[in-house]
């Protein structure tokens, strides 16, 4: 992963959330970087909370209900948060 897009990232995710970018380092020096195809599914709505991750680029999209029946709720994009209710607890996700 390219140094400059993460720490570009950090601190985007930084000043949207409030959470300082050195405690961001922290919590990403534990992770690694993965890339999805276009369409793939990163997470599923009610399954346990186990990671964070930060969209480095392309974009996600967020929905919810059943498949072949979702409802988009928003799409993430380069430098935003995804998933970061795991930071918080480990209740299932109410989004896909």
């Amino acid at each position: 992963m390219e140094h400059a897009v993460l720490e570009r990232t950090l601190a985007n995710v930084a000043a949207a959330t409030g959470i300082r970018a050195e405690d961001l380092r922290v919590i990403t020096a534990e992770g690694g970087a993965r890339r999805y195809e276009p369409g793939a599914v990163v997470f599923y709505q009610s399954t346990p909370r186990q990671w964070m991750g930060l969209v480095l680029e392309g974009e996600i999209a967020i929905e919810t209900g059943p498949p072949g029946a979702t409802t988009q709720l928003s799409t993430r994009t380069a430098g935003a948060m995804i998933a970061e209710a795991a930071l918080l607890d480990a209740d299932p996700t109410k989004a896909t």
